[in-house]
């Protein structure tokens, strides 16, 4: 019912550091040498309140860095899986049946891992592009399971031939 009860009956303690007496009964004994002491103290925790925020800033930092490093490096192990992918696929070959399906695979998993700064991702292009003439580009355009692809392929091949 009451999620924020930790068991603790105790109200936590609040600590004024403003130097002023907040008792309205208390009498009055402000002297300079008092208020300096305050200004003090007001000023080490001003600065140790700017020490903890470095302090986060820090880790806050360290932990966007280390995202993004874990980000690239992921991105570039799952790319090199499935070059290695397409090229097991390209080495097993495939009949003329199953030539068409094999191009469907080799084609989802090339828009997926295509760099056109990488020539041995440029001949994989070259090589899915002889592969599709020797079926006949129109039947394998038509394919059904590689229409959603068509547009990556384009922008890909635009990329491979600007390289």
């Amino acid at each position: 019912m009451f999620q924020t009860f930790s068991g603790n009956s105790r109200r936590p303690r609040q600590v004024n550091l403003s130097g002023q007496n907040t008792n309205p009964f208390a009498a009055s004994s402000w002297t300079p040498s008092a208020g300096s002491g305050a200004q003090k103290t007001v000023a080490a925790a001003q600065q140790e309140r700017q020490v903890r925020q470095l302090e986060r800033d820090r880790l806050s930092g360290a932990k966007r860095i280390q995202r993004t490093w874990r980000g690239h490096r992921v991105r570039r192990e799952l790319g090199e899986s499935r070059r290695r992918t397409w090229d097991e696929i390209e080495a097993g070959g495939g009949n003329r049946a199953g030539l068409e399906s094999t191009l469907a695979d080799q084609l989802r998993l090339l828009v997926t891992f295509f760099n056109a700064k990488r020539s041995d991702d440029i001949e994989r292009l070259a090589t899915l592009s002889s592969r599709a003439f020797q079926v006949g580009y129109q039947s394998f355009l038509c394919h059904k399971d590689i229409q959603p692809y068509l547009r990556k392929l384009a922008n890909i091949t635009l990329r491979a031939l600007e390289a």
